[in-house]
């Protein structure tokens, strides 16, 4: 009889440790599949075409236009997320306005995209002339660009040519590094080192 409850206690501990080890491996392979909001911010669309959009040209003139990525086909096109809230997006500002003026007769374009700034574009009207920004910003009013682009945080930048997303930075962008970047992409250099700067990134979450 003894020899039985043996037995029995045996099993049910050995059927509790089994458990326990399935719990513990799938517990640790999910966190090993959990990425960070800078690894989400559009990763899966690198090497994808990129999604088409149009949108309002932030402009303080009453005339309203639009802006598309077809009006940038066959550059190199530099699409940047921002909002006027966003430190790090305020950091960058500067760099990228001088490296728009560097690269505009390079067959580089910059393309700025504001969202979450309210129900208005006054903020970002606000900060681009603050920055005395000049190459072309539109408005995700809706946030369908936004969405689209799979972004998560900002400020983001995506670097598209013929209409194929090559990559992306997520986080804060020194000047020297985006240079770096597109003088690498406009000598065809199959090595582009892309990035994140996770201590420079606001999470929309």
């Amino acid at each position: 009889m003894n020899s039985n409850k043996n037995l029995t206690k045996g099993v049910l501990i050995l059927l509790i440790g089994m458990m326990i080890l399935g719990f513990t491996s799938l517990l640790a392979f999910g966190l090993s599949n959990q990425t960070s909001a800078t690894g989400r911010s559009g990763k899966v669309l690198i090497g994808k075409e990129a999604p088409s959009f149009i949108a309002p040209v932030i402009d303080s003139s009453e005339i309203v236009s639009y802006a598309t990525l077809n009006d940038f086909m066959g550059d190199i096109i530099v699409v940047n997320f921002w909002a006027s809230w966003c430190p790090p997006c305020r950091d960058e500002a500067p760099g990228f306005q001088r490296l728009s003026e560097k690269y505009q007769d390079s067959g580089v374009k910059f393309l700025g995209i504001n969202i979450q700034d309210g129900s208005s574009s006054v903020d970002a009207i606000k900060y681009l002339q603050e920055f005395s920004i000049t190459y072309p910003n539109v408005y995700d009013s809706d946030g369908n660009i936004t969405v689209d682009y799979g972004v998560t945080g900002i400020p983001v930048t995506f670097f598209i040519l013929d209409n194929q997303i090559l990559g992306r930075w997520v986080g804060s962008i020194s000047e020297s590094k985006l240079d770096k970047i597109i003088r690498e992409i406009l000598t065809n250099d199959n090595d582009v080192q892309f990035g994140e700067n996770i201590e420079s990134f606001r999470s929309l979450n």
